[in-house]
């Protein structure tokens, strides 16, 4: 009759790092957490919108370009651009 032998608890992982299988999960484990982290500080920092606002202004700048090289080219007229009338609050 004797105790029950308890199992040093990082036995299992010094085995885990013995295996190739055991590298990939501790490799897939940290790219996970990797994005994890990356994902918040995006979101954080506003990095993503940031980039949303850069990709229209792209767009725009892309689109006057072209209206500008079809007028050199006497290909267009220019158009009038949308103007609206300014907002004004209710009076009361």
């Amino acid at each position: 009759m004797g105790y029950p032998v308890q199992q040093d608890p990082f036995s299992s992982f010094f085995a885990l790092l013995t295996s190739p299988i055991g590298w990939l999960i501790i490799l897939a484990v940290i790219i996970l957490i990797f994005l994890i982290i990356r994902e918040i500080l995006c979101w954080y920092w506003k990095i993503n919108e940031g980039l949303d606002s850069m990709n229209d202004i792209k767009r725009e700048i892309a689109t006057t370009n072209t209206l500008l090289r079809n007028l050199e080219r006497g290909n267009a007229q220019p158009q009038p651009a949308e103007i609206k009338p300014p907002t004004t609050p209710p009076q009361e």
